[in-house]
């Protein structure tokens, strides 16, 4: 705690605390108990280091994927091939872009549990600088700042295992324009912030939750020319299903990926 407090600059503007520049939530963890081995520079590309971060206890309980989470969701895994992982749903106090006030003592007490509402579908790690997803509050945030867009498609109440994938939907999904440009980049990310309807269906960076329902997701992250090239700039669409949401705030989400090629470079 003092280490995370250490990391706030206090601004008293009534009883709100911000942080500063720097994020107070620690480096990207991996909960694989093997332990991914660090990734290895190649030619012609750029990579972060998987450092072995591990989180506290009480984060790792929250977040660990259980026999019985498994027993429970056996027949979907297996009749629509899904992953499992289970992400924190952060108190409102936890902005996506590193503001934390801790005038709610949900939020300081929790500092430790908000890193788990953070997670990389891509690289199977807990933590902000890398997400691909985030909870705050009752609402799916998707892609990073930057050069990393993220879009989402609320399919309802159907089960992952009667997904249509020539259906529609996904078309719309992978439909949305890339960018060219820096220029284009910028305004394609706003209008996906602001949101917008193809043949009925809301396409946007964040929506709100809802069990039950399954969610198409689509993360594209660019890289640049002249600069190193990102081994992550990948244009991929995942299929999520909200299996659960539980009293101790974590979502339980089934997941697998539906395409995967590479993302523009700008």
């Amino acid at each position: 705690m003092a280490r995370f407090l250490s990391a706030l600059m206090v601004v008293l503007s009534g009883a709100t605390v911000v942080a500063a520049q720097s994020s107070p939530f620690p480096p990207p963890i991996s909960l694989d108990s093997s332990r991914p081995e660090p990734l290895v520079e190649r030619e012609g590309t750029s990579a972060w280091e998987m450092l072995p971060f591990e989180l506290t206890r009480d984060a790792e309980r929250l977040v660990r994927i259980t026999s019985q989470d498994k027993k429970r969701h056996e027949r979907l895994r297996k009749e629509a091939g899904m992953k499992m992982v289970k992400i924190f749903s952060a108190p409102s106090c936890a902005s996506k872009r590193y503001v934390v006030d801790v005038s709610d003592e949900n939020c300081l007490s929790g500092a430790d549990l908000i890193r788990t509402s953070f997670y990389s579908l891509a690289r199977g790690l807990y933590g902000e600088s890398l997400a691909d997803v985030r909870i705050i509050g009752q609402e799916l945030h998707v892609g990073n700042e930057g050069l990393h867009h993220g879009m989402i498609m609320d399919l309802g109440p159907i089960s992952p295992a009667a997904f249509d994938s020539k259906g529609m939907e996904l078309t719309a999904v992978k439909g949305v324009e890339t960018a060219g440009t820096f220029e284009e980049e910028v305004s394609i990310r706003e209008k996906i912030k602001a949101g917008f309807e193809v043949d009925g269906r809301r396409i946007a960076s964040s929506m709100a939750l809802t069990r039950g329902h399954t969610y198409l997701v689509r993360l594209v992250n660019y890289s640049f020319k002249g600069g190193s090239r990102n081994i992550f700039q990948r244009d991929v669409v995942y299929l999520l299903h909200l299996a659960e949401l539980n009293r101790d705030r974590t979502a339980l989400f089934l997941w697998r990926k539906l395409s995967d090629k590479p993302a523009p470079r700008l």
